[in-house]
């Protein structure tokens, strides 16, 4: 990337489901409408230092999700 970074880049939240569990489909339905809202990119596993309590495998899962959805 070339030049200064532009735009909006909210943090996103970490959805969790009744059980305790990754919500993919929220986290999913989140991205989707903010990308139709104009954010030009992520901040992953938000920024209330919830990442200090996911599992790696979590922050991995997370990840991947916000990347197939771009």
């Amino acid at each position: 990337m070339n030049g200064p970074i532009r735009g909006i880049f909210p943090a996103l939240l970490t959805a969790y489901d009744e059980e305790g569990e990754l919500d993919s489909q929220l986290l999913s339905a989140v991205v989707g409408r903010l990308l139709t809202q104009g954010a030009q990119g992520f901040f992953v596993c938000g920024t209330g230092a919830e990442f200090t309590a996911l599992t790696l495998s979590e922050r991995e899962a997370i990840t991947e999700l916000v990347l197939a959805e771009v």
